[in-house]
């Protein structure tokens, strides 16, 4: 078992870093919460996020919009169900 690079609490379902690579805990998962030493790598990735978050967030009446929607959602559902499952079979 993994344990938290901050607080040291073991952890059933450890959360990687993407940017220093160390597991931590729900609550210092965020690079900004464990003081990730890239986190300046980490601050230049939000501009282009919120700018494809805008056109997201749109309101559209376009029925390929509302499809893509639908489509995400389930995709969303079935990778929920599959980690609810992994968790269960673990």
């Amino acid at each position: 078992m993994a344990n938290c690079h901050v607080c040291h609490e073991q952890l059933s379902l450890p959360n990687a870093c993407n940017y220093c690579g160390e597991y931590y805990c729900s609550a210092h998962r965020l690079p900004e919460n464990h003081q990730c030493p890239h986190l300046d790598q980490v601050q230049t990735l939000g501009p282009e996020f919120r700018r494809g978050a805008a056109v997201i967030d749109g309101d559209t009446d376009d029925s390929d919009s509302n499809l893509s929607r639908v489509v995400i959602g389930a995709g969303v559902v079935f990778i929920a169900i599959m980690l609810v499952a992994m968790v269960l079979l673990l």
